[in-house]
């Protein structure tokens, strides 16, 4: 009897031991990063952490997650209260700049990440509002990141521009071929959303980067 209280009282300190091990493993998602949780976590609740900050404060940027894993953040308006054209990836704790910078300072744009069925990955950045305080202007630029599997790199080009310059933008991948962009507003100066909703929308080929202007909303927004 005396053993097997022993076996027992054993087994109940491994077990909690075991749930407080399990406890710990959670899903950290945190502003513009996230980890993986590992593949022996039970947990279904995830939870706030703080992780490694950016490399500089700021607000208005975008961030997506790419096929390899990895978090892009991109634009952004920083602390001196003008738009950037800092691109960052997030990877094992650390963040890293991509090849190259976005050719376009801008924030509150739409950022749209796209897996091709030959598994090629680019990242749209499309639109928003470049300037600085008091002064920004919205942006009809779209750039592509694209990713180079030899040097394991990602670098942005410049593709083109919506048929009309648009900030905080709505788009997305309609896994039929093409990234569509809808809304926003449109000002050539002036606080950050103070200008005109439209009705414009417009969409991407993402195999031949074409731009064109499709049919508009009802209802401008």
């Amino acid at each position: 009897m005396l053993v097997g209280n022993k076996q027992r009282a054993r087994n109940g300190k491994f077990l909690v031991t075991r749930l407080i091990k399990i406890s710990c493993m959670i899903l950290t998602l945190v502003a513009g990063s996230a980890w993986t949780l590992p593949a022996t976590a039970q947990t279904t609740k995830p939870e706030w952490r703080f992780t490694t900050p950016l490399p500089l404060p700021l607000t208005g940027h975008a961030g997506v997650t790419l096929h390899t894993g990895e978090v892009l953040v991109c634009g952004g308006i920083t602390s001196a209260g003008a738009a950037t054209t800092s691109s960052f990836i997030f990877r094992n704790g650390v963040w890293t700049q991509t090849a190259n910078q976005l050719q376009f300072a801008r924030s509150y744009h739409a950022l749209v990440a796209v897996r091709k069925p030959n598994g090629e990955s680019l990242v749209f950045a499309i639109g928003g509002y470049g300037g600085q305080t008091g002064n920004y202007s919205s942006l009809s630029s779209v750039e592509v990141l694209q990713f180079t599997p030899a040097t394991k790199s990602w670098s942005w080009r410049m593709i083109g521009n919506l048929p009309a310059a648009v900030g905080n933008c709505a788009a997305a991948y309609d896994k039929k071929g093409y990234v569509v962009i809808s809304g926003g507003r449109i000002q050539t100066n002036g606080a950050l959303g103070s200008g005109t909703p439209t009705t414009i929308s417009a969409r991407i080929n993402v195999n031949s980067l074409a731009i064109e202007r499709i049919g508009a909303m009802a209802t401008a927004r």
